[in-house]
Formats: C-alpha cells, structure tokens, sequence
C-alpha cells in the first residue's frame, strides 16, 4: 500500500500542490496482511511494520539578478531597473525598494524578467532592493547601490530666518564644470507663505551679448532663461541670481521650503546637455509676529499696519483664519475699520501703545518683540519722499492768522498711508477756526483719518491710510489754520514737522521721512541802508530777531545769488563783510530767514 499526503489549500492533486511548493510527503511502500478474506472471513490481523511520515516543504529560495542601474557612481541620473527572478518550483511576488521606501509589485515576464523604465537618481546614494518570494514562502533579494553625483547645479547660499511681513533674500548660485551657455531654471514657492516675487541676475553672469528673460507672473513659481551666444559660464560654482520674496502672515514659526527645477541646458553649440542637471531644495525659518496688528512684521505698530489691516477688510488680500486673530486689535473676532482706527489713534496718541499681554507668543524661543509706536527716526529715507512745510507768511504779527500746509513730495507710487506731527509754540500760536485744520486733497476718499490736537502742548498729530495705493504722489496732505498771539514778540518762531512716516508697497514697507521746518517771525528782515566799503569789503547791516535764522546773498545781475554767509539773530544789530573785493560794476544783496 502507498500513501500520499499534502496540503489540499495548495491544489487538487499531489502533483499540482508540490508544483504550487506547497507541503507534500509520501510514505514507504509496505505489505501488509490486514485479515477479513475467505469464507467465513478470517478475524482482522495485527497490523506490523507501519511507519510514520512527515510532510516537508520546498525549501530553494528564488535566485535574484539585478542588471540595471549598474552599482557604482554615475553622471548621469537617467536609469531603467531591469533583472530577472528564476524559481526551481513557482515564484510567488516580487517587490522592489528605493532607499527604505517600497515601490510596489515588479512584473514579471514568461522568463520571469522584469523592467521599470523612465527613472532618476537622486542625488546621493541610491539603494535598491529587489525581494523575491516563491510559492513555499522562501525568499530571497538582490541589492545595487547606484550613486548620482550631478555635473551641474543650481544651489542656494544660506538664508536667515524671515519675520513674517519682511522680505527674504536667498541667493542662487550655479556649479559646472564651465561649458553652459544655456540654461533656463524654474523656483518654486508656496503662494500661502509667500508673495511679490522678484529675481535678479548676478553681476556678471549677463556677459556681452547674453540674452536674459524672467516670468513671474504665474503664482508660485518664478522662471528664468539665460542664453550666452559664444560664451560660456565660468566653471565653478558661480553667483547666479537673487530670489527674493515677500513672507507672508504665519500661525506659528513655519519651516517653508523653495525647489528649483533645471529645465533645461545647452552647450555652446546649442547641443542639449540632458543629464547631470540637478536644482537643490533650500529651507527656511518663518518667524511669527509677536504684536497684534503688526500686519508688516516689523515689531511695532505703524500707518503701514493699518494699511495692510484694511487690504484685507476690503478682499484686496484674502484673510485666513490666523490673519483674522492676529490683526482682530478691537477683539470682536472679527476684522473691521476698528482695527484700523485702533492703531490710527495710538499713532497719533490718543491711545497707548498695547501692552505686553497684547503680544502673541506663537514661539517660545523667539525674544520679546518691542512694545513701541514706530518713529523710524533713524531708519534712513529710502526715497526722494518728504514731507514740505509752506506757511501762507513768514512775517506774522499778533493778531495776524497763518496758514501752514503739510505738502508731501515726491512720494513713491506705491503710497498708501502717511502719519507725522506737527509741532508749534503754544504760547505764540493758537489753531483758529472749527476745528482749525482739515485734510488735504493728497488724501483720496475711501482713506481713514484721524487727528489728535493737543493745545497746551502745541502738538497737532495725524495719521491716514488707505487700501489701495493714493493716486498722487505729491500734494497737501493738510492744512492748519493758526492765530498769532501777542506774546511773546520779537522772537522767531518755529513750526516742525518730527520724522513721519509713509506706508509703502501695499503696507509692507514703512520709510521714515525726514522732519521739515518753517521760520516765523514778527518783523521783515531789512538790510539797513547804509552799505559802507572797507578795507575787506563792502560791509552790511541788518537788524536780527532773538534765534531767526539769517542768509545774506550777493548778486552782481540780480538772476545768479551766492551765498555770503549764514547767521542766527540774538536779538540786535549784525554787521556782515562780503570778502569778494573784486570790482563789479554794480552789486546786489538781500536777506532771506531761513530755519
């Protein structure tokens, strides 16, 4: 008798299971005398002589070959994973890793060959593995570790961290071994962390002749092609661009992340240079506010917030829930023009700067922004802007109103807002009229403004800002209206403007202008008649008032006027020589105040 056992999961038969390498065993062949034949049957006999049996499985693993990529280090990233898997029995799956990272089944052909085609290396070490398993559950795998090490990069220099609201300027630099004179790149950045892109190319990269084009009108990307007509780049690595980009509001310290693309690269003969390019990744830090309403992100309340603050009431910048609760100043959960006035009135002081509770503290590592109103005093103009100071009159006598216009000058385009204070004697002017001062047409409708006079301490502050950019650049940004007092007399007054500020590239950007002054006085400043010559030159007198500021000026035409010298009035007589003792046939001199 012959038995055959094995597991009925694995097929039908014995034949087909041990085909599938499932468990399959046979015993030896034994006779054996059983009992119950003849007539009468005979008794059943003893059975002598069995033996046991067990079931064994297959036990030969799958044979693994990998033939593609080749193990070693490469130029060139282009790759096809190819191989084949032979089994004695019947192959079960097969699967492939990259790196640690499983890439999924491999299929297999009737040779049990296999190829995954149309793959880059990345940069560095690439392992892969093939692993195999048969029918019995043996396995087996094969493994190549293929290194990409690019001809030609794009890579970034090192970037600080970014507060949020300020621009961030990251460097790119291009490394060949010299032979591009092709090359067009993308950038690549996240719209919700950034805005306002803008890219530069490095001195010297724009060689004589080359043919330069950026494109950063689609957001999120920016796109730059270079082409050098029978010149190359140096080799090296050599600066290549600027980035720069504008970081915007952030719930908490946010890590961001810029790629670069090569898309593509030519030789000198405008051959494509298909492989070996590679754009590297950079990282960098997004530091939250620490100030509620700091729209800007320059650590203090400024007319730029309350721009950017009503960009966002208006859907001219679309908030996110983070921008609501950052900017929410009146602490209705909500954004409206009473977060806009809340910051108009600390600026011109009618509130308090908020206190340190008011700061949002989204990352505990971070120092303690500065709780302070922004006078930028020393932050240096930017621009050609100002602010003029034109008096109606500069001789005034009690009794006698003036009228002193805030012009601003040569703004840049992007003027949004402006904020100063305008300081006077309060014992020598008073504001006439009801209220005394207005708003000027340089103000476009649809801004908010706010005024804050304080008389006792002749301090007349004012702040506006708009959500679009003011259509003038140049024009009054008010007018107050003063009456001279009659006291006290014979001294120069003066009208000052302090250092102010103008909003600036939707709010972002914040110049401090620089102060501005007018000269009054209660008398005309009179050269005296008599003009006497001397040794050293004609000699001028005039009367002076107690600290007006004086400029003597000749002229021997009365069209060109040179400056003889400038003085400050103590209160009495100035005699003054003019040193130019050449002869002229007649000569010319006036008096002007100055500041």
């Amino acid at each position: 008798m012959q038995v055959r056992a094995w597991e009925s999961a694995r097929g039908a038969s014995y034949e087909q299971a041990y085909r599938a390498g499932g468990k399959a065993g046979r015993s030896a062949v034994l006779t054996l005398v059983t009992g119950g034949a003849g007539e009468p049957a005979s008794p059943p006999a003893q059975l002598f002589g069995i033996q046991s049996f067990r079931l064994e499985r297959e036990a030969e693993p799958p044979v693994v070959t990998v033939s593609s990529p080749l193990a070693g280090t490469t130029p060139d990233e282009r790759f096809s994973l190819t191989g084949q898997v032979t089994d004695a029995i019947a192959l079960g799956e097969v699967r492939w890793e990259w790196n640690g990272a499983n890439q999924g089944l491999l299929t297999l052909d009737g040779e049990g060959r296999f190829q995954v085609a149309g793959r880059r290396l990345l940069p560095g070490d690439n392992r892969l593995v093939i692993h195999a398993t048969d029918a019995a559950g043996n396995a087996s795998q094969a493994e190549v570790v293929a290194v990409w090490e690019p001809l030609r990069v794009i890579e970034w220099d090192a970037v600080d961290p970014v507060r949020e609201g300020r621009r961030v300027q990251a460097p790119l630099a291009f490394r060949s071994p010299g032979e591009v004179s092709g090359l067009t790149f993308v950038v690549r950045y996240d719209p919700e962390q950034f805005r306002d892109p803008a890219l530069s190319w490095a001195p010297g990269v724009l060689l004589a002749g080359a043919l330069a084009q950026v494109s950063d009108g689609t957001a999120g990307e920016v796109r730059a092609t270079l082409s050098l007509p029978g010149a190359v780049l140096p080799a090296g690595r050599q600066p290549l661009a600027t980035l720069t980009l504008r970081a915007r509001s952030v719930p908490g310290l946010t890590m961001a992340r810029l790629e670069s693309q090569v898309l593509d690269v030519a030789d000198r003969e405008g051959t494509p240079l298909a492989f070996g390019n590679l754009g590297q990744p950079l990282t960098l830090e997004i530091q939250p506010r620490q100030l509620v309403g700091d729209a800007n992100g320059n650590g203090a309340l400024d007319v730029g917030d309350a721009t950017l603050i009503q960009r966002l009431i208006a859907r001219l910048d679309l908030p996110r829930a983070w921008d609501v609760v950052l900017n929410d100043l009146n602490q209705n959960l909500d954004l409206d023009s009473g977060d806009v006035v809340k910051i108009l009135r600390v600026l011109v002081g009618l509130d308090p700067a908020p206190a340190p509770g008011r700061l949002v503290r989204l990352a505990t590592s971070m120092a303690p922004a500065q709780v302070r109103t922004a006078s930028f005093a020393d932050a240096g103009a930017a621009s050609n802007a100002r602010l003029n100071l034109i008096a109606s009159t500069t001789v005034v006598w009690p009794g006698a109103r003036l009228v002193v216009r805030v012009n601003l000058a040569e703004a840049p385009a992007t003027t949004s807002g402006v904020a100063f204070t305008l300081n006077y004697p309060a014992n020598a002017l008073r504001l006439a009229g009801e209220p005394g001062y207005r708003t000027g047409e340089a103000v476009p409708p649809g801004s908010v403004a706010l005024w804050n006079p304080d008389e006792a301490a002749g301090r007349l502050s004012f702040a506006a800002a708009g959500a679009q950019v003011w259509p003038g650049t140049t024009g009054m940004l008010a007018e107050v209206t003063f009456e001279r007092l009659a006291q006290p007399a014979g001294q120069a007054l003066v009208v000052t403007v302090d250092p102010a500020q103008v909003a600036l590239e939707g709010g972002f950007e914040v110049e401090s202008l620089p102060a501005a002054s007018v000269i009054l006085t209660d008398h005309m400043p009179r050269i005296d008649a008599s003009v006497t010559r001397t040794d050293d030159g004609w000699e001028i007198t005039f009367d002076t008032a107690d600290g007006a500021g004086y400029r003597l000026e000749a002229s021997s035409d009365l069209v060109v006027w040179e400056t003889i010298s400038t003085h400050r009035g103590q209160g009495g007589k100035l005699r003054v020589t003019d040193p130019d003792t050449t002869w002229h046939a007649q000569r010319f001199y006036r008096l002007l105040l100055v500041p």
